[in-house]
């Protein structure tokens, strides 16, 4: 009994993490592309130029 119920939890908790692994490999492939940009270039123009105005007060 013992190790009936040892076995049944291992399988179900490996096959949670490999699941769990398979999909966050999923979203690094997917999101590779967006995080590879210069995604606060916007930002960084747009706090660059309020600092002008302001300093030009």
């Amino acid at each position: 009994m013992g190790k009936d119920c040892f076995r049944i939890s291992f399988l179900v908790m490996s096959t949670v993490s490999v699941v769990g692994s398979f999909i966050s490999l999923i979203l690094t492939l997917r999101t590779r592309k967006f995080y590879s940009q210069d995604i606060y270039s916007r930002f960084n123009t747009c706090s660059q130029a309020k600092e002008a105005e302001c300093e030009g007060r």
